[in-house]
């Protein structure tokens, strides 16, 4: 009887280390299933996140686009100086001439590869290849 006593007023109630870490781990188990997880976002929350960050993304695509568009405006503005400047005047109109074919080949493929990209998307077109390859 001295034993039983003596293990009811131990604090681990008699057990080993090991089997009240095994009771105590069951136990965190338990409360953790049983607690509802606040730390799901809910799905209207989501929704309207990633809906505001497609916005901000193509805000800030067309904000670059625009930025892109003055930078190349003002580089074709510039070359077309500079060939005024280096090249002597009865040749100025070939050598205008040839940038200005460089650039319009230049816009002309990359229109080309935007279409098929493009194309390539729509539910119309053939969606197992996007790059339009």
């Amino acid at each position: 009887m001295t034993d039983q006593k003596s293990l009811a007023g131990e604090p681990n109630g008699g057990q080993s280390p090991d089997e009240q870490s095994t009771d105590e781990q069951s136990t965190e188990a338990q409360s953790t299933e049983a607690q509802p997880t606040d730390e799901q976002p809910d799905e209207e929350f989501v929704g309207t996140t990633n809906r505001l960050r497609r916005y901000l993304d193509r805000a800030l695509l067309v904000a670059f686009l625009l930025l892109a568009a003055v930078a190349a405006l003002q580089f074709y503005f510039q070359v077309g100086a500079a060939i005024e400047l280096w090249i002597s005047e009865p040749y100025e109109p070939i050598v205008k001439a040839g940038f200005n074919l460089a650039v319009l080949l230049f816009a002309a493929a990359g229109l080309s590869y935007q279409l098929r990209r493009v194309d390539s998307i729509r539910p119309g077109g053939d969606s197992a290849d996007p790059t339009g390859e």
